[in-house]
């Protein structure tokens, strides 16, 4: 059996020579999965495995394809706990093709660049590793401050002068007026900033890593009539909304612009310098700069669930042309169907569709602003005491279910909790909690 199986890999070679891991891999699984063991088989399988002991370390002489395999039935504390058990074991899972793997399973945004010609550098090899491994210990880091009992790393009202834990960075409070709304309409986190509003033409962006403060102001100042709404938050920009205006702020500048769209917006996300903005009939791409740019959604000849308050648009962290829209309808009495569209150049090209066995709409109280990912849904998981989410994954385009134990203090819907691999934070329109 041995044999056989060493023989059938060693065949499995791409043009130059070299293993075809995704060959090797596909024969793994079949030889498994699709019976080709027949019941001496099985029984010298048995014998053989009965000869194993606890004194013998199997797995650095694994495949390195059957050890891809078994990482993707772990998360991150069980990786990490393999590092820990012995020189072999780490060198292992340390191995370069083990860390590729890996790395492009749970921190996607390392490896979007790395191509497997990049990989043959010794450089960029121990780049990667070095990356992967600062990004892991970061995670779990988050997971154990954040875990239920762990104290929180600070939490406090969202207050204007009497800020403590905030200083206003190269900006004076006698340039705006006081304040004059009893909470807040909106708050939001991403990046490491909590940005929130307690006026009409203001927006407060206080950032966690550093405890800075800024302030967006409406560019005709004070307003009488329409409201500004805090919209959206990323990486470059903060985004705002008035009836069929919509504002944008580059956070390090404070420079902004405004567009006005044939319709009211729904929702809209931004990454980078761009924004994407979904109303009731289309999606609008705005590069800050440069001119909207529309898209029809898909004409779908089904009744849709709550469209008023859940599609959404996002763009792709990478990829300046690819755009993508969520939607979701009730595709029978007890299940959800999501749907995200594909767009590449102003054009839709495809749909992606995932069906979630339940019977209310979320609300994405509980949601992760980690870089690449679009929230579908979340519920609670028995197995993990804590709360799942169900996200799209932009890299792969693909559904996967993400796991998580630090999930907020909070159960009604006035609170929200959202993720990064730097801070778990709650919000609420009064308070802000922090781990």
């Amino acid at each position: 059996m041995e044999d056989h199986l060493s023989q059938a890999l060693g065949r499995l070679v791409l043009a130059g020579g070299e293993p075809d891991p995704q060959a090797r891999k596909e024969a793994l699984c079949a030889f498994v999965q699709c019976g080709h063991l027949n019941v001496n088989e099985f029984r010298l399988l048995k014998e053989l495995l009965s000869t194993v002991t606890l004194q013998k370390d199997i797995v650095p002489n694994l495949p390195v394809e059957l050890v891809i395999l078994i990482t993707d039935y772990l998360n991150e504390r069980d990786i990490w706990s393999c590092l820990t058990v012995s020189h072999g074991w780490k060198t292992t899972f340390m191995s370069d093709r083990i860390v590729f793997s890996l790395a492009d399973r749970l921190f996607p945004q390392l490896t979007w660049k790395v191509s497997q010609d990049a990989l043959q550098n010794d450089n960029t090899r121990a780049e990667l590793r070095l990356r992967f491994l600062y990004r892991l210990r970061k995670r779990l880091s988050l997971m154990k401050r954040s875990a239920s009992g762990a104290p929180r790393q600070f939490e406090g009202n969202y207050l204007w002068e009497s800020e403590s834990n905030f200083k206003l960075d190269e900006q004076d409070y006698s340039q705006f007026a006081s304040p004059n709304l009893p909470f807040n309409q909106k708050t939001l986190y991403a990046n490491g900033r909590i940005a929130w509003q307690r006026e009409t033409h203001t927006v407060v962006i206080d950032d966690l890593r550093n405890r800075s403060r800024k302030i967006l102001s409406h560019p005709g100042g004070k307003l009488l009539g329409p409201e500004m709404k805090l919209a959206a938050l990323g990486i470059q920009l903060a985004v705002a909304t008035m009836n069929r205006y919509i504002f944008a702020w580059n956070i390090e500048s404070g420079r902004s612009e405004r567009r006005i769209l044939p319709s009211l917006p729904e929702r809209c996300t931004t990454f980078g310098n761009r924004i994407a903005i979904i109303t009731n009939e289309e999606i609008y791409f705005w590069d800050m700069g440069s001119p909207l740019v529309a898209m029809a959604l898909p004409d779908l000849s089904i009744a849709l669930l709550a469209v008023n308050t859940f599609p959404k648009a996002f763009v792709h962290p990478h990829r300046d042309n690819v755009l993508y829209a969520r939607q979701v309808y009730r595709s029978s009495s007890y299940t959800l169907r999501f749907m995200v569209h594909k767009y590449v150049d102003r054009k839709h090209v495809e749909t992606f569709d995932h069906d979630v066995a339940m019977s209310w709409l979320p609300n994405e109280r509980f949601t992760s602003s980690l870089m690449g990912f679009i929230p579908i849904s979340h519920e609670w998981d028995q197995q993990t005491d804590g709360y799942c989410l169900y996200e799209f994954d932009m890299y792969h385009e693909k559904f996967l279910k993400r796991d998580i134990s630090h999930c907020g203090r909070r159960h009604n819907d006035s609170f929200m909790f959202t993720f990064d691999d730097d801070f778990a934070v709650e919000l609420s329109e009064r308070q802000y909690w922090v781990w």
